[in-house]
């Protein structure tokens, strides 16, 4: 890898944390880039490392910090609400599936993907943007055929389908195909 497609990766990966601590934290750009260039990112950082971690962030008060913490667990809450209501109505089948977690397959659920079948015939791009996007988004691209993506969310779709995403599809698809 050279040195500016590393440059690239980094600033790939800075924007696609920057977005998910603005959404999910309802924070502006700087706070965001703060949180991100001193190695948060995730929502699980936020919330639970020692308090104490994020006061030496000099930018951040304490009132500061403590807002973001219980933003965060917030956050946390909702997404693992939201989870279980995707999974209403899901096939056990695909809830059970090797390599795949309840929030995996709540956000398949919440975007419409309830079995087997439905899940082995999303695109690599459809599944990336139901683990990166609301659910609501996700669909709306989906049936859009991702005309109106943009290249923000495109850089959030490619980060989160990871390698674990890509072992439970190519699984997923492998099942389909063995039918």
């Amino acid at each position: 890898m050279t040195a500016e497609e590393s440059a690239d990766k980094a600033a790939s990966e800075t924007a696609v944390i920057r977005g998910l601590f603005m959404e999910k934290l309802d924070v502006d750009e700087e706070v965001a880039d703060i949180l991100a260039q001193e190695g948060f990112s995730t929502l699980e950082e936020i919330a639970y490392v020692p308090i104490t971690e994020m006061l030496e962030i000099e930018a951040f008060d304490e009132d500061t910090v403590n807002e973001l913490r219980n933003r965060a667990r917030d956050a946390l809450v909702t997404e693992a609400i939201a989870s279980e209501e995707g999974l209403e109505g899901m096939e056990d089948a695909l809830i059970n599936l090797e390599g795949m977690d309840r929030v995996t397959a709540g956000k398949l659920g919440l975007a419409g993907v309830k079995t087997l079948d439905a899940f082995s015939g999303l695109a690599y791009d459809e599944f990336g943007a139901i683990l990166a996007l609301s659910a609501d988004r996700a669909r709306q691209l989906i049936e859009h055929e991702f005309s109106d993506v943009t290249d923000d969310e495109m850089k959030l779709i490619d980060a989160k389908y990871d390698d674990r995403a890509k072992a439970l599809q190519a699984h997923v698809w492998s099942l389909a195909e063995s039918k």
